[in-house]
């Protein structure tokens, strides 16, 4: 039915001066439309990637800050270093 209303439509556009290129002309808008469309889902799910990466990245920072700052841990390192073995040097 779509088609039939479709095919109506350009008929009765093409019957006037002018409008067959209009119709051409939107067309071709709602095919450009149609790839802007699909380039701005395949951006979002860009961003939504590099988002959750992003926040990763934020969390193994945090994580290693506050290694950093606890005592006997080196920063980049979850391993700890007996006072002893600070205090000797080795």
């Amino acid at each position: 039915m779509d088609d039939d209303i479709r095919l109506a439509s350009h008929e009765a556009i093409e019957a006037r001066p002018g409008w067959s290129e209009t119709l051409v002309a939107l067309e071709k808008l709602e095919n450009g439309l149609h790839k802007v469309d699909a380039a701005l889902d395949r951006l979002r799910a860009d961003l939504a990637v590099l988002g959750r990466e992003l926040e990763a990245a934020a969390e193994g920072q945090n994580s290693r800050a506050n290694m950093a700052r606890e005592p006997g841990k080196v920063p980049h390192s979850p391993v700890t270093i007996p006072s002893r073995q600070r205090a000797v040097g080795g």
